[in-house]
């Protein structure tokens, strides 16, 4: 009870605009986690940036780093993952004596071996040929109906 109290007393923070990219590496491959602090202006219903505070970058359970929020409330922690699987990935501002704690948003983020980014390169390249392929066969089909048209049209006009 004494905990809730003390908690409405303090000023509202959020994490916006949090963002981790790309959500699908190989190992070793490096993902940016972004994001800004900001606090909570009481009646007027602003945000503003929260400068020079603490955030933990958390996969999973596990604290995988720190950074700190900067100019405009803005921050930024590069992680390498170093084995395969999935991730839960999220930010925490852990709150002091004037501001509340708080979260973001989690985002999923799937780590692979080298040899599987590999394959869906190839297959992505793969698509992108044969739709370049299925495009120009298109385009050619076209042409040419519209030059069978043409021709048509100029031994139909000599006849007349």
């Amino acid at each position: 009870m004494v905990m809730a109290a003390q908690e409405a007393l303090l000023i509202g923070t959020r994490i916006a605009d949090f963002r981790v990219a790309p959500t699908r590496v190989a190992v070793g491959e490096s993902v940016t986690i972004t994001g800004a602090l900001q606090w909570h202006t009481p009646i007027i219903c602003w945000w503003n940036p929260l400068e020079g505070k603490p955030i933990e970058v958390i996969a999973d359970t596990v604290k995988i780093g720190d950074a700190t929020s900067g100019s405009g409330g803005g921050f930024r922690f590069v992680w390498t993952p170093m084995s395969t699987g999935i991730y839960w990935v999220k930010s925490r501002f852990p709150g002091d004596l004037l501001y509340n704690g708080c979260g973001s948003a989690t985002v999923r983020v799937d780590v692979i071996t080298k040899e599987q980014k590999g394959e869906e390169e190839r297959h992505f390249w793969t698509l992108v040929g044969v739709g370049a392929v299925i495009a120009l066969a298109v385009v050619g089909g076209v042409v040419y109906t519209l030059e069978e048209q043409s021709r048509m049209r100029l031994i139909l006009a000599r006849r007349s």
